[in-house]
Formats: C-alpha cells, structure tokens, sequence
C-alpha cells in the first residue's frame, strides 16, 4: 500500500510539473493562444484535466496558458478580464457560477474572442458549452445494470453532492431508470459528497445493514468512493461479492474490470484526461475560426469486458436517449481504456461536430 502511494505521488508530482511548465511558457509567435479559467489547478482531478489539454495543444501546434481561481468566483472573473486584455485567441472557462461569467463571456465575445464553458451549459449567443449529458448517462447505465442483473434484484446507490447540478443530474438518471423495473428494488441512497471517508462510512453501514445474501448491486458515482468502499469491503470479507458500476474510467478501476477483481463490472468513461483534450480541442479549433454547434454535449464511453457486453445485449439491453445521446460508442474494452487514458489527444485530434 505503501508503495502504491509513494507511486502515485510521484505521477503526480510529475503531472504538476510538466502542467506548470505548458502554465508558465511564453506563447510562440504565430501560434493559437487559449487562456484556460479553471475552478483549481491543484486539484489532482483538474490536474488530469491540464495533462489532457497540454497533450492536445502539443498535438495541434497551440499555447494554453493555465490559471487558476482557487475556488473563488471573484477571481474566476478577474481573470477571464485579465485573459481579455491580454487578447488571447480563445477562453476557456470552467465556470463556478453559470450566470455569474455571463457578462465577462459577453465582453470577450464583443471583443472579438471566442468563448468555451466547459462542464456547465451557459447559455449565451456566440459562446461554445460542452456539458456532460450527466441525466442520460445514468439513465443508461441503470438500463446496463439491468440487463446484466436480468432484471433482479436489490441495489445501494452511493450519491454525490447535493445541489450540484452534474452530480444530481446524475443521481436523477438513477433514480428514473431504475423505476422501469418492478423487479429491482433501491434500497438506500446516500450522498458520499466525494469524500472518500465517508464513502468507507457509508459502506460500512450498508454492510451492517445488508447482510450476505440481501444486497446484489452497489453503484457509485465516482471512482474514488468506490474505491473507499472496496475498503470496506475488504474489511469485512465481503469484496467482490455484489456487482459494482461507476463513473469516472480512472486506471485503477479500469483494471479492475480488466482482472475482474472486487466485482466491477462497467466504469463510464469521462476521465480529466479526455475533457481536458476534448475541450481544448474545441477551443483551438474555434480560434481558428471553425464554426460549433453552441451546444456540443460530451460524450461518455461505457468500459467493460466483451463477455459483459454480450451479457447484456443478450438480456435485451437498448440505448434509448431522453435528453442527448451521452455515448460516443457501444462500450470499449479496458485495454482500449488504458490507451485512451494513455494518450487522450489520440481520441479527439480528428474529432467531428454532430450534424
């Protein structure tokens, strides 16, 4: 375990060096510059995030200077000014407050700089967004667990923040989709608020709750609870024994599924790594003068392995879209996961907008 730490602070460490390195590089002359405005660029989520943008803009021949607004929205929109006056060819912005960066978004669309909010829809003429389709994503996954279940049996879900509006989206998806089945019952939902602490609570509650035997699936909004839980699980001798589903696609669940270890059967694909290449391709591409949709939904890859695949499509899985279709493809393998997380420009550099 230790080891396992000591590796992880290392890629990070080396993340944050190669992120702050692309941060603090003067733009070459003649090249595309995008001012990038993100929530915080310590965190090791949007430290993904940077990974993935620097290995599109190496991939397309562009500069993206990094900032960060520390969590503060007062300086999320002292710094899309600042991006204003420095005449940047593109913002990108990850909006605290999807009203609030209305007017600063404005300013620099009437100055002749295009716009990209990225995870929030903002709603304003001429700016790019690129939310997640977060209701569909889940509505979908409820019809997968489904399937694999056949249709039965007693399921946990594990929540995210409430009040935010991705992560309740997501919890409305589950909740809608598993309502099309009489034969499955939800018999807790419990917001883990991305702490991974509570998280390992929380399962060690269900455990006591539910002994063996009284619970088939436990599902997750993100990687890092289940991960928690897994501990928990450990603990009590009880890992592996439901069938798990997450969000997220990091490495390490990524392998799980590949090894079939602790019951992970399918992990939705969004990584830091891919919306960091994805949106900042868009970026590049509109400063460049390409023509978007204003809304480009991003889109999700379910991961998991051929035999749950067929599994499911056997017991009559079907995608069927409510709000937008939030899959770019069926589902991939984890190997191919691990060569998108690998090098996530390779995904995107080619990329086409929806007709």
């Amino acid at each position: 375990m230790k080891g396992t730490k000591r590796l992880l602070t290392l890629v990070l460490v080396g993340m944050m060096a190669v992120t702050f390195a692309y941060a603090g590089a003067k733009p070459e002359k003649g090249k595309v510059t995008v001012g990038a405005v993100m929530v915080d660029i310590t965190n090791p989520f949007f430290i993904q995030v940077m990974d993935g943008g620097n290995q599109m803009a190496k991939a397309l021949g562009a500069e993206i200077i990094w900032k960060s607004s520390e969590g503060s929205l007062e300086k999320q929109l002292a710094l899309i000014e600042s991006f204003i006056e420095q005449k940047v060819d593109c913002i990108w912005i990850d909006p605290l407050d999807p009203e609030a960066v209305k007017p600063p978004i404005r300013k620099a669309l009437a100055a002749g700089i295009p716009t990209v909010t990225g995870a929030n829809l903002v709603e304003v003429p001429g700016n790019v967004s690129t939310p997640f389709p977060s209701y569909d994503a889940f509505y979908q996954l409820t019809g997968m667990i489904g399937a694999y279940m056949n249709y039965k049996g007693n399921v946990v879900y594990m929540s995210g923040i409430p009040g935010n509006w991705i992560l309740d989206a997501y919890q409305d998806g589950f909740e809608d989709g598993m309502k099309r089945y009489k034969d499955m019952k939800v018999l807790s939902i419990q917001p883990a608020k991305m702490d991974p602490a509570l998280a390992n609570q929380i399962m060690e509650s269900w455990l006591t709750t539910y002994p063996k035997g009284s619970l088939d699936v436990v599902v997750f909004t993100t990687d890092p609870d289940m991960y928690a839980a897994i501990e928990a699980m450990k603990n009590a001798g009880r890992a592996g024994e439901f069938a798990m589903f997450t969000q997220n696609g990091d490495l390490p669940a990524v392998e799980m599924i590949e090894k079939g270890e602790n019951g992970v059967k399918i992990d939705l694909l969004s990584h830091g790594i891919r919306i960091g290449a994805f949106n900042l391709m868009v970026a590049i591409r509109i400063a460049n003068g390409e023509k978007f949709p204003s809304t480009l939904w991003f889109q999700y890859v379910p991961v998991m392995t051929k035999e749950t695949w067929d599994r499911i499509v056997k017991n009559g899985y079907k995608k069927v879209v409510q709000k937008g279709d939030p899959f770019g493809a069926d589902y991939i393998t984890p190997e191919r996961a691990k060569e998108i997380i690998a090098n996530a420009a390779s995904e995107f550099t080619n990329w086409k907008a929806p007709k």
